[in-house]
């Protein structure tokens, strides 16, 4: 397999552009994306969380979600 032809089947696994900074950016996120859904389920459980403890780990879910979202969508079109 030619790099080319590597890099644009990493692209679309990943849901990134074809160059290796898109795709190294990228895999960085989907790195960090387990800790952040860990520390999401961390603050919603805990006794007592406040409306601006929610409204915060919504927001940071919103992001999250939407990184998958677009890395679906890439992948399915």
């Amino acid at each position: 397999m030619k790099n080319t032809q590597a890099l644009e089947a990493a692209a679309i696994i990943l849901g990134s552009e074809p160059t290796p900074s898109a795709i190294a950016y990228r895999a960085e996120q989907l790195e960090m994306l387990p800790q952040a859904v860990s520390d999401i389920r961390r603050v919603l459980a805990k006794p007592g969380c406040s409306w601006e403890e929610f409204w915060t780990v919504a927001q940071e879910y919103e992001v999250i979600k939407q990184l998958y979202v677009r890395s679906f969508l890439i992948y399915k079109i």
